[in-house]
Parts: structure tokens; sequence; C-alpha cells
């Protein structure tokens, strides 16, 4: 039934880039617009459920991701194509970020310009992607014989409500968001297997998520696992939410973590496991996946095995 299928993509930057510099065309506003994403997915099959953009800066696609676990969850629909795109490599863009010095400045060699949790971090490197995940209940799924990867267990969402470019002090709102996840799944934070930081590489963001974490786990945030992807793939803005919870759950499938990379100069004040350049075997079960975004919008994933 198409009409219980729904389409809930997070964006930040949609098409401008793809109509920038050439002549405006009479589909030129169609393409630069944000909902132009779940649109056309919906118009390609036919999808007649309920279809929309979410637009909540870094946690765009981990906010559209919780969404759509709520429409599963009150039986609004069947299932829900979920996840996001961004499109950020483009001159304003790059400029704008650069402006409020937010991105790494460590050009001599690009591909260790990415370093988040390392002492000589000084911002991040903007990456684009996409990704997709499909929700639906555990019924659906076997019904129509669909290779189920893991499960969304929970989710929490807070807004900070404290600064438009910088996280609250000492992380208590990235702390709020992980217990509200904890809570909503019905995990202990005892079962927490592993964390897919937010990791961005910025001074204030990988302190201050440290922090949040040994706030939320205490002592036990020194047996828990911690890398970030981003040092891989750069900031993929809008789409780090789902591309991030994508490479958790293939994680938590084949019992690896990812490692962070170019963490070469440990910071003496972040002092957590960040699985340092190499990534590892070890028995996953559970594993939370933050994203906390510019204006506060925070989210966190709580992934099991299934």
């Amino acid at each position: 039934d198409r009409s219980r299928v729904a389409v809930i993509l997070g964006v930040v930057n949609a098409g401008n880039s793809s109509v920038e510099g050439k002549e405006p065309t009479r589909n030129s506003i169609l393409k630069g617009m944000n909902n132009a994403m779940s649109a056309w997915i919906s118009m390609q099959y036919g999808l007649t459920g309920p279809s929309y953009t979410v637009a909540t800066a870094c946690s765009s696609s981990a906010y559209a991701i919780a969404l759509g676990y709520d429409l599963i969850k009150s039986g609004k629909a069947d299932m829900v194509i979920t996840g996001g795109a961004d499109s950020t490599i483009n001159p304003e863009e790059i400029a704008g970020f650069n402006l409020l010095y937010a991105l790494s400045t460590q050009n001599d060699e690009p591909e260790k310009a990415s370093k988040p949790f390392s002492e000589d971090r000084d911002g991040f490197v903007i990456g684009e992607g996409a990704g997709i995940m499909i929700l639906e209940s555990e019924t659906s799924a076997k019904k129509r014989k669909a290779k189920i990867y893991g499960e969304l267990a929970g989710y929490g969402l807070t807004t900070e409500g404290y600064n438009i470019m910088a996280p609250k002090k000492d992380g208590e709102g990235m702390a709020e968001t992980m217990e509200k996840a904890l809570a909503d799944s019905g995990v202990d934070k005892t079962e927490v297997d592993y964390i897919s930081a937010h990791g961005t590489g910025t001074t204030l963001n990988d302190l201050y998520e440290t922090m949040a974490v040994k706030r939320v786990f205490g002592k036990k945030a020194y047996d828990v696992p911690v890398s970030s992807q981003k040092s891989m793939i750069g900031h993929t803005v809008g789409a780090a939410g789902v591309i991030e919870g994508i490479v958790t759950v293939i994680s938590i499938q084949n019992n690896f973590l990812t490692p962070t990379i170019n963490l070469d100069q440990p910071d003496p004040d972040l002092d957590l496991d960040y699985v340092p350049n190499t990534g590892r075997k070890e028995e996953l079960r559970v594993a939370l996946s933050n994203s906390f975004a510019f204006g506060g919008h925070n989210a966190t994933l709580v992934f099991r095995k299934y």
C-alpha cells in the first residue's frame, strides 16, 4: 500500500550548487528547494504517504530517522524511506564556514586535516554525501522477506536553547540527549558497547562531547569505545546523521570498531578510548550514534544487533 509509505529526509543545502552560475530556467527554483529531495523520491515511486524534509543543520538526517521511527511506532506508516543528503562543497558554504573559523586550516596535508579528539585539531573538513535507511516494523520486514540489518531501538532529541554556534558548557545538552535516548530505548548504560561520536574535530565539540560521555556513563565511560567517522569522510553536514548511522549498524553487524584516524597527538583533556588510527574487532550489541548541530539541535540514535 503506497499510501502508507512515507519519505522523510534531512537536508541543509539542497540543489543550489546545481543551478549556481547558470542561466535561470523555469526549473531553477524547483531544483533549489529543500523539499525537492523528498518530493522526487515520492514521485519516482508513486508514494502518497507523508513526504517532507527536515533541516536541523548537522543533525538533519538523524532527526529524519527519529521522526520516521515515530511514524512506524504510531502505526501511521508501514515503511519510511529516511535519511538525507547534502551539497555543501561550493564557494558560498566554504567561505561561510571559514568565516566562522569552523574549518581546519591544515592544508599542507589535507588528508590529515580532519583529526577529531587530537590535541592539534583546529576545525572540520567539509564532506558531501547521501544515505538512506528503510525503516519498518519487524513484522512488515519479515512479511516481504527483507534482509534486516539491525534494530533502531529508540532515540533522544533535544534543543539546547543556548547559542547558535557553541554547544552548552561542559556538554550538558549533549549528555541530556544521550540520557533521553537510553530512556526511550530502554537500554541500560551498562549495555552500550560503542558510541559513534559527532566528533567534528573542532576544539569545543570534541571536548564537550567527551565531557558529556563521562557525565552519562561515569566510570564506565573509559570502557566504551568512541570513534569519529568524520576523521575519514569529513563532515557531511545534513547527511552526517544517516551516513554515520549506517556505519554504526554495519559495525554492529560485523563486530568491528571503525577508527578515529589522524589521532597522532593525544589531548590530555580527552582521555577516552577513541579507537585511534586502527579499527579493531569487538563484540557489539548496542551502540549510540550522536549528531550535535549548530543551533543546539541534538540527536542520539540507539541501534541494537538483530
